[in-house]
């Protein structure tokens, strides 16, 4: 097969300018005219083409000179003009496009080029996944590659030669332009390509319409052996893709919107997002307990408000005070603000479910909330019989909702616990989910004797386990 990756001199050929620049709007327009201007060479002016081209290359590389190079395969140009053997295989109605074809060739290369562009324009004209002119782009270095291979003595046609190279060469785009889009390999291209086509012969042979599941194995008889489910999914997804920028028409047959217009946005997240401003929202209510030194001093430090975020030693001439005086401002003022946000219920919803029984919020308070938090997941996992990812997945089922509830309520039991750390520690569940959780154990336990029994039993257990690691610390 012959290998169409590799360069062609860019002395050989010298192709028309919309070849060059596709971004012409009317290029299309321009090379379907212009192909029309040139001949179709015939069997017998392709091989004595050939012939006399031959007898002159050695004279063509003569010099190392390349403008006297350039000279001489222009001089073997005129030389196949002038040739009375070669004028007589012109039919009269093509003795114009003849006269076009030499005038625009500046070597026997052009000639033969030129000469079969028409098969290029055809070839092109059938094919899919690209647009027209890509084709055309692809398939002209197919047709360079062919008019450099052809070896006219083996008595071939020179057009056998170009198709098989042109359709080569455009079929290789289009798979590495699908396999660009969508990350797939090309070779699964290739191969469900390949089956469309068998699907369609068959259909048209009347065995009627054949499914992915059965053309496959069919496929795997030609000898694709491509991953059989690859083949079988990229059949029932239908045909070739949809750019994301396809223009979409409304109602009114308007196409202002693109398909990708019409997408979610994946970096977009709601409840996070909500949450952090409701987060902001607390935070910024606390600052309002602090002095105005302190209040400054962290809204500068940490860039609050929109400002810039100033180093301390910057504060601190701004205050007029040392730079050591401003640390301690702000170390007063975030401990002060932990205690307002973590010991304060942040809601009205907070303050209903809120519990501390002294004896447990003393114990418990000993151990960091970090530590309780994973103590309290393996402590409920190993009561309920589930594992610890359980409590983290996405899983809805009603017990394992439940489940989850209630560690977000031992969990909560912890003074120095926010809902946030519960949120993260069950798999990034926003504010509203967890006060939900709490919300639905408290009501369960006020009105089923048994699942309150079962949950204080918990407690008591949890409790003790809790004892005992503080006691074994101390």
């Amino acid at each position: 097969m012959i290998e169409t990756d590799r360069q062609i001199a860019d002395t050989t050929f010298t192709l028309p300018a919309y070849l060059e620049n596709l971004t012409e709007l009317n290029s299309e327009k321009i090379f379907s005219r212009d192909v029309r201007q040139y001949p179709v060479l015939t069997y017998d002016q392709t091989t004595l083409a050939y012939k006399i081209w031959e007898e002159r290359k050695p004279t063509e590389l003569a010099s190392k000179d390349s403008q006297v190079q350039a000279e001489e395969r222009k001089r073997t140009v005129e030389l196949v003009a002038a040739n009375s053997e070669f004028n007589a295989l012109i039919a009269p109605q093509d003795q114009e496009r003849f006269r076009n074809l030499f005038m625009a060739s500046t070597s026997m290369a052009d000639v033969i080029f030129y000469g079969n562009i028409r098969l290029l324009s055809t070839i092109a004209s059938k094919k899919r996944g690209l647009t027209y002119m890509d084709r055309v782009q692809e398939g002209s270095v197919g047709l360079q590659i062919a008019v450099e291979e052809f070896d006219y003595k083996k008595g071939f046609r020179f057009s056998t030669l170009a198709n098989l190279v042109i359709e080569q060469r455009i079929r290789l785009a289009m798979y590495k332009n699908a396999g660009d889009l969508t990350g797939l390999p090309r070779k699964v291209y290739k191969a469900s390509g390949e089956a469309r086509r068998l699907r369609e012969e068959l259909y048209s042979k009347g065995v009627g319409e054949i499914s992915a599941k059965e053309i496959v194995p069919r496929l795997m008889e030609l000898g694709y052996k491509e991953d059989e489910a690859e083949i079988g999914f990229l059949l029932s997804q239908g045909y070739g893709e949809i750019s994301l920028n396809a223009p979409l028409k409304n109602e009114d047959g308007e196409t202002n919107i693109s398909l990708a217009d019409l997408l979610p946005d994946e970096n977009t997240n709601t409840e996070r997002d909500g949450m952090a401003a409701a987060e902001r929202e607390e935070l910024f209510s606390a600052l309002e307990n602090l002095t105005e030194r302190q209040a400054r001093v962290l809204v500068q430090s940490f860039g609050l408000y929109g400002e810039p975020v100033k180093k301390l030693t910057e504060v601190a001439v701004e205050l007029g005070v040392t730079g050591e005086r401003v640390r301690q401002i702000q170390k007063a003022a975030i401990e002060k603000l932990r205690d307002i946000l973590v010991k304060k219920p942040t809601s009205h919803e907070e303050q209903v479910i809120w519990e501390n029984p002294e004896d447990f919020t003393e114990t418990v308070s000993k151990i960091p909330p970090l530590k309780y938090i994973d103590l309290v997941l393996n402590f409920v996992a190993s009561q309920t019989g589930r594992s610890v990812q359980d409590f983290q997945g996405k899983d809805k089922d009603a017990k394992l909702v439940e489940d989850r509830g209630i560690a977000s309520s031992l969990i909560h039991l912890h003074p120095e616990v926010i809902l946030r750390k519960i949120g993260q520690a069950l798999g990034g569940r926003d504010h509203s989910t967890i006060i939900n959780q709490l919300e639905k154990i408290a009501d369960k336990r006020k009105t089923n004797p048994t699942f309150n029994n079962f949950f204080e039993k918990l407690k008591r257990d949890l409790h003790n386990q809790v004892k005992a690691i503080v006691s074994a610390s101390s």
